[in-house]
Parts: C-alpha cells; structure tokens; sequence
C-alpha cells in the first residue's frame, strides 16, 4: 500500500528527530493522558503515535500489544495532512481505509478519530488517536476534548525537548512554561546535578527558582532566603548595573553574557561567569529567564597569579637585560620577546622573527660555531650555551650569551627549542681591561721584585764589609765604652742585614727565582744544628730550650736550607716573643707509603699568645698582630710569610694554634722522600 506525505516532510521529519522522543521508554505523564483519553472516551484503543519516516511508533498505548505499525498501514500518516481532526466513523465504507489489513484483519478497526501533535505551526509529528472495533460517532464536543489532551501532549513533548536540552547542554537553557511542566521533581533532580548556579529570573528581575548547587555556591541555608528578591540586588552596587541590563536584554529575546565579581552570603569573594537567556514560547514570546552562574574563582586567581609571574619576569627580563625566544623547529618560525629584536639592532617587528634572519645576523666568524654547537647540543638532548657575536645593521657588534633548552616529541625528535640571549659587551670590554691590567700588575710586580732583588743584593755587599770590620774591631784591645758603641754598630748591622735577606727571600719568592734543591740530608743534624744556633739567645733570655723527636730519624732528599730557614725562623720568633718559661721543638715522622715521608715539626713556646681574631693576619707579608709588639720585639713581618711560601713551594702546609697569655704552636707537615744510599761498587 502507499500512503500520502505532507508536503514539508523533510522539516516535518527533521522536527520528530529534534525531540529526541522515538524509541524512549515509556513516560508516566504520556501514559497518563492516554488513560485519560480512554476513560472519557469508553474506546478500548488510545494511541499517543509519532509518524516517522517509513513508520509509525506509539509513545504511549493501550489496547493494543505492539509498539508501531508500518507507514502504509496507518491512519494517522493520513491525520498529519492537515491541522484538523480526522474523524472515520466507518472503516469498511471509506475507500481510503476499507482494503486496509488492520481493517480487513486484526484488530479490525472500524472507527478513528485523531488529533494532529503540531509543534511549530504547520509540523505535525504525529497523533493522539482514539479507535474502536465498531462504527460509532464522535461529536465536535469529543473532538473538542480530543484536541485539548493533543495539547497536553504537544506540551509534554516539548517538556521532553526542552530536558534533552538541559541535559545535553550543561542546563543553561530552562523551559518555565509552568502550565507545561508537570514532573517538577524531575526536573529539579537534573538542574541539581549540574555544578553550576542555576536560576529562574522572572520578567521583573526577580529570583523565583536557584538549583541545590547554586545555594551551596552562594552560601545560602535554603532559597527561602532569596525567593522573590531582585536578582541584581545579590550582587555589589559597582557590578549592579550589569545584571540590569543583562536582564533588560535577556527580555527582548538576547542571550547576554558577562564576568563579574560577587561576594557570597557569608562575604566570600568570588568571580562568575554569567549568561542569561530567555526563555521563549514558540510564538517567540519571552515568558522567563535562565540564569547560568559558573564559579570561576580559582580561573581568575589562577590568571592573575599567571599576569604577575610575567609581570614580574618581564620586568627581570628587562632589567637584566635577557631577551627571549621560542624556535618552532618544523616551521622554522620563532617568536621574539621586544628585547630581542633590541639585540639584533632592530625595532620590534622591524625583521621577520625566523632562524634564518636570526642567522644572518650573527657574526660571519662565529656562524658555523654558533651552528655547530646547536646542532651538538640538539642531538646530544643536552642544554645548549654559548657566546657569540651579532652584527647590527650599522655595524656596531655586541656579544651575547645565549642559553637554550630543546624538547622533543615521543619519538625522540626535537620539536621546539626555547631560550634567553643576555648582552655580555660590557661584559666583555670589562674583562678583556682587567685581562690587560692584571698583565700590567704582574709586569710591574716582576719589575718591583727584581728591582728588589737587586737593591737588596747591592746593600748586602758593604753592609758584610761594615759587619765585618766590626769583628775585626772586636778582636782589638778596646775600652768598654768603645766594645759597647762596636757590639752596637754590629746589633744594628745584624739586624739590618737580616730585614735585607728577608727582603732579597720574599722578592725571590714572588719573581718565581725560588728553586728548591733536592738533595740528601740527615734530619736529626738539621734539628741539632738549628737548636744549637737559638740555644744561646734563649739561655740570655732565661727560657728553657726543649728538643723532642723520634729516635732514629730518617735520611731524607729535600732542600736542607730552606727547612732550616722555616725552622729557625718558627724557633727565633718562639724565643723573641716569650719573655720567660720554655720553648718546645717536636718532629715525628711517620711513612706515608713506600716513597714517602710525612714529617710534622711543631715549634711550642709560653709567650705572649695571639688573639684569635687576629690569627688569620700572621702569615700575610709585612704584618705583625700589634704595632706595639713591632716596636718592642722588631722584625719586619716578612719571615713567616716567607716560611708559609717555602712550605707551600715543598708541598707542606704551615699552621699555628694559639691562646692569649697562654703560648702559641707554630707547626708545618710535608712529605719528603727517604734516601736511599747506593750500596759500593
């Protein structure tokens, strides 16, 4: 059989499929009206019936078993022709019907009377349909009645639209056509599922409808608080005026949206994000408003923090002078920060911002290096560094530092590289004059040292001649008188010469001219010889010489000179500086492994003792810890920095512990070799 199709069947099809309703479980409201239909009607069939495509399928139904019927078979494909009823009152005897199956076979219809659902003017989805299995009439009060619970179905079905879109949609739009919705505990169990704060505004601005989640949000005990109230009322007096006008807006038919800050009812700071829409009936009459309150408190919090950690890295940038980029790798496109294009010797947007312009511009001499160690740095998955030169357009060359970082995709290709260039010409210019004044420093220093040198030589040659006819003068018959002036002439000339061999030591030491020799000596003679040589000023002082060391000391290979230089000096400043009680000298000796010996010698007095704020000052070069012990003791303050460099130029190390009125330990440890003698041919 064929069947007749409207003339707008596309739309009329497109309309069924948007309310989302075919092949849904049933539905209490539907089931509803039908039992309604049937008790007012005494029909044993009622059918709520949406004609699709090729086939009509009953939403809801009594009387009969199965849930549709093919197209060709239906009476309602013939309803939905036109706005009004159709009324068969006698199957058998309309041609339209009579050869039809379900009228020569089951269920046997013989009368039908059905009610087009219109949705939008002119789209009929399908029919509330009233049928018996005999003839009968059906008045235009039944029609009537029929027509009215058409409607409630036509509204149920747009409810059921209108849910589907909640759903979908995150809930922002809500049908309020009171007088459709039936299930409003439903409906509140699907806005209260939504994590946003929903609310029903009327036309007047006022507050008639918020979700569960939207108290909970506005810290509110229950609506009762805020039912009725103005909605704009809510917010601060500075944010006010836009909810005014979004609601002004929103009743003329437009969906507005804003951000705006607003306190909770207990005064908790937040931001929202707020959208109000209409809703609309299908004439296009405005009969409430939806309003979509999304809490963006942490979003916001989140980009201000975001806007001042730039803030506060461009302005590091720029007064650090840094300026950055991102190198697409696969585009060759790079983005530049303005300090960048600076660099360059450009205005910002001056140049395109691309590896091969940022390559042109880097000094001819410094590209295949600069390359070199991108490419290396790329490959080896390692951060890149370097320093190299631009060349600015004028001419002028500045260097930078470049440091970058590579990132690379799953397959371990590089995909992006990101970096700093900070600008080192100053830098540069600075270090390449302190390069040349240290040259000049240590030129002048070797010139001072050798001048020293010299000088010091020079003076030593007649000041033996004048020490020496100061003994010749000695040995002649002298009055005391005269023996005290020469015993005077010779103190001072001793004196002298020794600031001078100081002075001639530490110029040495500093033109580098210091040559340690390596040669066999007995250590127990060296000990013996230096004690013997203080023994006689410490005795005239009444201070007690002490020797202590290890039996049997070892032959060693060394500078014998130079060890009896630290340790005469170690034993005379011992002597000078304790006016009574004792000085100590100990050695040990202790092998380190075959071809080593560590000896550690340690110069112990009961003198005046050295503060410990000033300990780190004995073995700088012409100082002493006090101007008053130089004037009563004398000295240069050469001799233990000379013995400090000795040590050094030996491998040892040189130390001192001391206490105040107390004593000082003066110690030095090196390792020297053991000699061997050679056994006789």
């Amino acid at each position: 059989m064929t069947y007749p199709v409207p003339p707008n069947e596309v739309e009329r099809l497109a309309a069924l499929t948007s309310l989302e309703v075919l092949d849904t479980p049933p539905e209490a409201h539907f089931d509803a009206v039908v039992s309604l239909a049937r008790r007012t009607f005494c029909a044993p069939i009622v059918l709520i019936s949406l004609v699709d495509a090729d086939r009509q399928w009953f939403k809801s139904g009594c009387g009969i078993e199965v849930d549709g019927t093919p197209r060709d078979v239906a009476f309602c494909a013939y309803t939905i022709l036109s706005d009004e009823p159709l009324v068969v009152e006698d199957a058998t005897r309309d041609e339209r019907f009579a050869a039809n199956p379900v009228v020569t076979g089951a269920p046997g219809i013989r009368f039908y009377a059905g009610v087009p659902l219109i949705i939008e003017p002119g789209i009929r989805v399908g029919t509330l349909c009233v049928i018996d299995t005999k003839p009968r009439t059906f008045s235009e009060e039944d029609q009537k009645s029929l027509q009215e619970m058409a409607d409630i179905v036509v509204a149920h079905l747009r409810l059921h639209k209108a849910h589907a879109v909640i759903q979908r949609q995150a809930a922002w739009r809500i049908v309020t056509e009171r007088q459709l919705i039936k299930n409003e505990a439903f409906l509140r169990s699907v806005l209260d599922s939504s994590t946003d704060c929903i609310k029903v505004v009327e036309l007047d601005g006022s507050l008639s409808f918020m979700n569960a989640n939207g108290l909970c949000a506005m810290e509110l005990e229950s609506f009762e608080r805020v039912k009725g109230m103005q909605w704009a009322d809510l917010w601060p007096p500075e944010t006010a005026h836009q909810v005014r006008q979004a609601v002004a807006s929103a009743v003329k038919g437009r969906t507005e949206r804003f951000v705006a800050s607003c306190p909770t009812a207990n005064g908790t700071p937040k931001w929202w994000d707020v959208s109000v829409a209409p809703v609309q009936k299908p004439d296009g009459r405005v009969v409430s408003l939806v309003a979509v309150s999304r809490d963006i408190t942490e979003r916001v919090h989140s980009e201000t923090v975001i806007r001042e950690a730039e803030e506060r890295l461009r302005l590091a940038l720029e007064a650090g002078h840094l300026a950055t980029w991102d190198w697409d790798i696969a585009s060759g496109e790079v983005v530049w920060s303005d300090q960048h294009f600076t660099l360059l010797g450009y205005a910002v947007g001056e140049i395109a911002p691309t590896y091969r312009v940022w390559a042109e511009r880097v000094h001819p001499d410094d590209l295949v290096d600069t390359e070199e160690r991108i490419g290396h740095a790329m490959q080896a998955k390692q951060p890149y560094e370097h320093a190299l030169r631009f060349l600015h357009p004028d001419g002028n060359v500045v260097w930078c530092e470049a440091q970058g970082k590579f990132s690379y995709d799953e397959a371990g290709a590089p995909v992006r590289m990101v970096g700093v260039l900070r600008d080192i010409t100053e830098q540069r210019a600075i270090e390449h004059a302190l390069r040349e004044s240290k040259l000049a420093a240590e030129a002048a220093s070797h010139a001072k040292s050798e001048f020293l040198a010299s000088m010091s030589h020079e003076i030593r040659t007649p000041l033996h001649g004048v020490l020496g006819y100061a003994d010749l003068l000695l040995d002649d018959d002298l009055t005391p008188e005269q023996e005290r002036k020469v015993r005077r002439i010779q103190g001072s000339g001793t004196a002298l010469l020794n600031v001078v061999n100081d002075i001639l030591d530490f110029s040495k030491i500093e033109a580098g001219q210091v040559v340690m020799q390596q040669e066999p000596f007995c250590l127990e003679s060296l000990i013996g010889s230096a004690a013997d040589i203080v023994r006689a000023p410490a005795e005239a002082k009444g201070v007690v010489l002490r020797v202590l060391h290890d039996t049997d000391l070892p032959a060693l290979v060394g500078d014998e000179s130079r060890l009896r230089q630290v340790l005469l000096n170690l034993l005379n400043n011992a002597v000078k500086f304790t006016k009574e009680g004792s000085v100590a000298l100990r050695v040990r000796c202790a092998p380190v492994d075959d071809a080593g010996v560590r000896v550690r010698v340690e110069v112990t007095d009961t003198g005046v003792g050295i503060p410990a704020d000033k300990i780190d000052r004995l073995f700088l070069r012409f100082s002493q810890i006090d101007g008053s012990l130089s004037r009563e003791f004398g000295g240069t303050g050469l001799g233990l920095a000379i013995s400090k460099h000795l040590v050094e130029l030996m491998g040892g190390t040189i130390g001192v512990e001391s206490e105040v009125d107390t004593g000082s330990t003066f110690w030095f440890e090196l390792v020297l070799a053991p000699y061997i003698s050679q056994p006789t041919q």
